[in-house]
């Protein structure tokens, strides 16, 4: 078994902005934006992209 960590995340200011400036690397938005409701990162928009090698990229825009 590997191990090591095959996702990270990263906050942006604007997350709807996002997907534009993805698109000439060949990385597109699997879904769109959404906000978590509950917990510690309540109202935290994010919204998930496949990077190099499979890993999960997590774009997250906190509250304002």
């Amino acid at each position: 078994m590997k191990s090591g960590s095959r996702s990270v995340a990263l906050n942006v200011e604007d997350l709807h902005a996002a997907p534009p400036h993805l698109a000439p690397y060949g990385r597109h938005a699997q879904g769109s934006p959404q906000a978590i409701s509950t917990g510690p990162r309540a109202g935290t928009l994010v919204m998930y992209v496949v990077g190099p090698g499979g890993a999960t990229i997590e774009l997250r825009q906190p509250p304002a």
